[in-house]
């Protein structure tokens, strides 16, 4: 009973310093990602500046490969 009574103790220990952790922790994160394209600016802002028409044009069977 003695051992049953420690591990609950324990467990319950472990339990109050991972919520106490979480109190210290700041609320606000950010998240980023970034991306490297190898093209001039020149051809790539127009595929941003119109998503859709770009996706339109897109057709990966076509390209060339190698």
């Amino acid at each position: 009973m003695k051992v049953v009574r420690r591990l609950l103790c324990g467990l319950l220990l472990l339990v109050a310093v991972l919520l106490m952790g979480g109190l210290l922790l700041s609320p606000k994160f950010s998240v980023s990602r970034s991306v490297l394209v190898s093209a001039p600016p020149d051809r790539v802002y127009p595929l941003i500046a119109n998503p859709r028409r770009a996706i339109c044009n897109w057709r990966p069977r076509a390209a060339p490969r190698g």
